[in-house]
């Protein structure tokens, strides 16, 4: 029990330390107004968010593509069996006809 709280403390600070550091460099970055003197954040992505975007979206894509690829046969099959499912056929109560 006392292991986990020592890791979790550990991810915290950690945690921390790395939101400040990253405070700290956009605060640098701001922009100040001409008409109030406000700052402005800057809206420029840094290297490391445009790497992440980067990742997560070919990850997404990859994740799409199997599971289309997965889905294709399925659906095709399921296209197929559709129009015999709307056509009525009259049941036979006898097959001697």
């Amino acid at each position: 029990m006392r292991s986990i709280r020592t890791w979790t403390g550990g991810i915290a600070s950690r945690w921390q330390k790395w939101v400040a550091q990253r405070e700290t460099r956009e605060a640098g970055k701001h922009e100040i107004c001409p008409q109030c003197g406000a700052q402005i954040p800057s809206s420029q992505m840094s290297l490391c968010e445009m790497a992440m975007s980067a990742l997560c979206g070919s990850f997404l894509l990859s994740i799409l593509i199997s599971a289309f690829l997965i889905a294709e046969p399925w659906l095709e099959d399921t296209g197929h069996r559709l129009p015999d499912r709307m056509v009525w056929h009259e049941p036979l109560d006898s097959w001697n006809l």
